[in-house]
């Protein structure tokens, strides 16, 4: 699943490094072949908040902030991005906050470091966009154990 996960991750951070965000990122927006990910629907939310027309809900990929109505931006996508990544871990949705969500990562087939694998989805879930990861790829970072490299760190 890390590939797909990483590849995901990357896109969304092309695309915020244009500051361009989505918002409203679920499985659907998503195209994986064995070469590449794609993702659709970038921008769509902004133009529909903007138009003064309310941000689809797509629980549960939808980041607390944008649920709440509050102001919401990049940290929304990767909160996304987190929800999709425990999905393909486990095959199951999300459902509550990091916390939550994190106690049930349970013998996740594949994980070297089950403990960090559980404080990267506490921090990517997290209720607060502040606490969150800057980036896709400090995520997967973390997801993999490991240091962030500089060529992963694109904030």
């Amino acid at each position: 699943a890390l590939p797909f996960i990483a590849g995901i991750s990357e896109a969304v951070d092309r695309a915020h490094e244009h500051g361009i965000v989505h918002g409203t990122l679920h499985l659907r927006d998503i195209f994986v072949s064995p070469e590449e990910v794609r993702i659709t629907g970038f921008g769509i939310a902004t133009a529909l908040e903007a138009s003064g027309l309310a941000v689809p809900i797509r629980r549960p990929y939808t980041a607390p902030e944008v649920i709440a109505g509050r102001a919401w931006g990049s940290e929304a996508d990767l909160y996304a991005v987190a929800a999709v990544a425990y999905e393909l871990l486990t095959g199951r949705r999300p459902a509550g906050s990091g916390d939550q969500v994190a106690d049930r990562l349970q013998n996740v087939v594949g994980a070297a470091d089950p403990d960090a694998l559980r404080s990267a989805f506490v921090r990517a879930l997290a209720d607060s966009p502040e606490e969150r990861f800057s980036s896709g790829a400090h995520f997967v970072s973390a997801l993999r154990g490991g240091p962030i490299s500089l060529s992963q760190n694109r904030n």
